[in-house]
């Protein structure tokens, strides 16, 4: 089974799916299949072949046209549960639309968070709270299975409409209390295959904060416009990546400051994050060549190339509810 592919994806089933447990009664019947199979190859040493043929035809078929008379599962209310089970619509979750995306790993996902329009956090299909998400990061980043060459990562499926503030407190707990990368879900403007292909197998962008210097700083800012300013001039979209890739080369010692509207919500913060990634890629590209770095380090480790630098410039600060301890060091961070 491990062999189905799907265009140019590879679905692997080892990693999605429990069959046993998701799908019992097609299970079943897998197995009665299967029996039914052994027994027939049982007309092949008989020595009345026809009539047994004919026996078995006729027993099985009269066996599936009662199975098909006895209504023992209900598959439309079964499937019809099964549905609003489902994260994004439990959750009520549109995905924002992004012009840039990159593809992840899921076996460096460690925790997938989900966010509803009215800001509710769910995780395993249990709503959550801000201490309980606390308590649940804390225990994931003091397991210790960290490989240097391995970016763990939080995904965050968060509706499009879901407020900045919302967000922001989300990301402050997440950065304070582990050490793991944060990765958004979103669909890509131009998608090339069904919508639920970018929802199981995410394709997000990272977003990572670090002290940098400030000898070359670009600012990045969203207007009430819904304009982007590029150190305070206009810049066509189309034009936004490139821009921010030569201005990030004029100095490599960079640091991308964005700023967003005051009533911005994360469909507007996820759309300027991924311009500021790609404008980031690009610039990573060009020193590759510079460098004669190979495509696999350019592809898998950009980190090692040239540094994401980014901070935000935001118009709040979170209230008592992120004042928490901070967790005990791990022995090996000493």
């Amino acid at each position: 089974m491990n062999s189905l592919y799907w265009r140019d994806y590879t679905f692997s089933i080892y990693e999605h799916l429990n069959f046993s447990e998701e799908y019992p009664y097609l299970f079943v019947l897998f197995i009665l299949v299967l029996f039914l199979q052994s027994w027939q190859s049982l007309g092949i040493i008989s020595r009345h072949y026809f009539k047994y043929m004919i026996l078995s035809f006729s027993i099985i078929s009269i066996v599936a046209f009662a199975f098909s008379k006895i209504n023992l599962v209900d598959f439309e209310s079964y499937f019809k549960k099964q549905h609003a089970e489902n994260p994004y619509i439990k959750g009520n979750i549109e995905l924002p639309n992004i012009p840039f995306t990159e593809v992840l790993y899921s076996r460096n996902k460690t925790l997938q968070l989900y966010v509803s329009k009215k800001g509710e956090l769910y995780f395993y299909g249990k709503k959550r709270n801000f201490s309980q998400l606390k308590e649940i990061v804390v225990a994931l980043n003091n397991e210790g299975f960290y490989f240097e060459n391995l970016n763990y990562f939080v995904q965050l499926n968060i509706d499009k409409n879901t407020s900045l503030k919302q967000l922001y407190k989300l990301q402050k707990v997440i950065t304070t209390y582990s050490d793991f990368k944060i990765a958004y879900n979103a669909y890509p403007e131009n998608p090339k295959f069904p919508k639920r292909y970018y929802q199981d197998n995410p394709e997000g962008i990272f977003e990572e904060r670090r002290v940098a210097s400030f000898e070359n700083e670009i600012m990045v800012q969203l207007t009430k416009e819904n304009d982007i300013l590029i150190n305070n001039s206009p810049v066509n979209c189309n034009e936004i990546a490139e821009n921010i890739a030569l201005h990030i080369l004029k100095n490599k010692q960079y640091t991308l400051v964005v700023k967003l509207k005051e009533d911005a919500v994360f469909s507007d913060y996820i759309n300027v994050l991924s311009y500021t990634r790609a404008g980031y890629l690009k610039a990573c590209k060009i020193v590759a060549r510079e460098k004669n770095v190979d495509d696999y380090t350019l592809y898998n480790n950009p980190e090692s190339i040239l540094p994401f630098n980014i901070i935000y410039n935001y118009a709040f600060e979170t209230d008592n509810l992120l004042k928490l301890p901070l967790p005990p060091k791990r022995p090996e961070d000493d």
